[in-house]
């Protein structure tokens, strides 16, 4: 049985559970998806949380720190109709992932970015886990309040709402671009 996203080429680099949230939803849709890990291994990798967030997807190992390693990149830029990051602006930048630099390889590509406080704003820099983000922007608090004691936030519901959330805002430009538009 065909799948929505048949035909449709993601590559995703990152170490955040958002945006590997993201990319295995769109692998779940039929997207053929390529995580790109760094010599080594991501973090977590042999976890189960690991084998939840990466199931549907390939593996490919990059080092974004040499040449070779660039060049590799921009070819899997070449094939992806959507390219998924979850780093901060600096650290795009620094290795060629931001958007101008994806639309000079691939001028279709969706470009889907998800550092962990967003890319602007005075957290904007900082890369953090879900904890961090759970306890900044109120989930943690949240909790605390109900029960009246400190409350350990073990399910990553910040990475997984916004890993909902990416892969919707992936698919609606994927679906515009597929009705004539261009990349985003």
């Amino acid at each position: 049985m065909s799948k929505a996203l048949d035909g449709t080429n993601v590559v995703e680099f990152s170490s955040h559970p958002a945006a590997a949230y993201a990319a295995m939803l769109l692998a779940e849709q039929g997207a053929e998806t390529v995580k790109i890990e760094a010599p080594g291994g991501a973090p977590g990798r042999g976890t189960p949380h690991f084998h939840v967030l990466n199931r549907s997807k390939r593996s490919a190992v990059l080092d974004l720190a040499v040449r070779a390693g660039h060049e590799k990149a921009r070819a899997f830029i070449k094939w992806a109709d959507v390219v998924i990051t979850g780093w901060t602006t600096k650290r795009l930048l620094a290795v060629g992932l931001d958007y101008p630099s994806i639309q000079g390889v691939n001028p279709g590509a969706v470009a889907l970015s998800m550092p962990p406080f967003g890319s602007r704003g005075p957290l904007a820099e900082l890369d953090a886990d879900d904890q961090l983000v759970s306890a900044l922007g109120g989930i943690a608090g949240d909790q605390w309040a109900r029960s009246g004691n400190p409350v350990a936030m073990t399910f990553p519901a910040a990475s997984y709402s916004a890993g909902i959330l990416g892969a919707t805002a992936a698919t609606a430009a994927i679906l515009a671009r597929r009705n004539g538009g261009h990349g985003q």
